[in-house]
């Protein structure tokens, strides 16, 4: 007899984003994504996304080709809700053997088993999963490793345009929001520095070099980027990939100041806030900034976010819970002031 699935709790973090247009645009997100999704059925709402690197010669090569589409759809309690889902046809999963085993005196497990698992006839297997609910123009998410917001956003806006509620000139963005508590701070105190720390590298890929010699294998990262754009072209080149293997400790990390200065007696900061506002969601780095006669307010006090307990069944999210948790979270934020719904 079947042993019955145990319902367990797992920590998610939820994430408050709102959708801005790049246009002005009389309809709400929520009012065009609902429209769209009643226009397209599941069938037709698969966007088909191309992974492309360049390869030898500079040449844009397809290296995957993956599928993204929202799935469970509902409208309940004037919420959107949907689930954002991506498949890559045709790719099978490796499944692990970890099954202890009595081993023989003297014997030593090397390695385990790997086997190669291939989804059924005219199924696919999907990646992480990512879970948002729309009001208006507020929208939560849940992101996993392999989809994150930018990805709804991308998709939203491939949505909308397929079934025609937004055109060409028009896009939308889902942008993080500060709490109106620090808005107030940021209105009332100038911001003196903003100390962004990232990694130098991340990985060896083949950059170009000098003089149209051939391209080889050398370091890239955020840190490198911002250091070769605070200093002239001609004054570096790119570090080998000898120099990465001659780094016993590759973790290094980089850390810039930026240090402004508002004129006495004014909160007069905008080119400092205007830098601030880039660092937002970026992913890769941590920032911090000191405000005048406030204190330090660090990454996590720039968006809108907190962590809840959530019901699973072997490992997957009971999506009625979700999407409840997700639709008082919203309105608690909305009715608490912590966020704007005027802007």
């Amino acid at each position: 007899m079947a042993t019955a699935t145990k319902r367990k709790l797992l920590q998610k973090e939820f994430h408050y984003k709102k959708a801005v247009f790049l246009n002005k645009c009389p309809t709400t997100l929520q009012d065009l994504l609902s429209a769209a999704l009643k226009k397209l059925d599941a069938t037709q709402r698969h966007e088909e996304v191309s992974d492309i690197n360049m390869g030898s010669g500079n040449v844009p090569t397809v290296v995957q080709r993956f599928v993204r589409l929202i799935n469970s759809p509902r409208e309940f309690q004037g919420f959107q809700f949907g689930v954002l889902v991506m498949f890559t046809p045709g790719v099978h999963h490796l499944v692990i053997d970890s099954t202890k085993r009595e081993a023989k005196e003297g014997e030593r497990v090397g390695e385990l088993d790997v086997e190669k698992h291939a989804p059924p006839e005219g199924k696919h297997y999907l990646e992480t999963v990512l879970h948002f609910a729309v009001r208006d123009n507020h929208v939560v998410v849940i992101q996993s490793m392999s989809l994150r917001a930018r990805h709804l956003q991308d998709h939203l806006n491939w949505l909308l345009r397929a079934a025609g509620g937004i055109g060409d000139e028009q896009a939308v963005y889902l942008r993080d929001e500060i709490s109106e508590e620090t808005k107030r701070k940021l209105r009332s105190s100038p911001i003196k520095k903003i100390t962004v720390e990232t990694s130098m590298a991340t990985s060896l890929e083949s950059v170009d070099t000098p003089g149209g010699t051939a391209p080889k294998l050398g370091i890239v990262g955020r840190g490198w980027d911002a250091v070769k754009g605070l200093l002239p072209s001609t004054r570096t080149t790119p570090i080998s990939a000898k120099d990465f293997d001659d780094v016993p400790d590759i973790g290094v990390k980089i850390e810039m100041n930026v240090r402004g200065r508002a004129p006495a007696g004014t909160t007069n900061d905008n080119l400092m806030k205007s830098v601030m506002s880039a660092l937002q969601g970026a992913d890769g780095l941590r920032f911090h900034a000191n405000l005048k006669n406030v204190g330090t307010l660090r990454n996590e006090d720039f968006y809108i976010h907190v962590r809840k307990s959530i019901g699973s069944f072997d490992g997957q999210l009971v999506q009625s819970e979700v999407y409840d948790e997700m639709a008082k979270w919203l309105e608690n934020l909305i009715h608490s002031g912590q966020i704007n719904v005027e802007d």
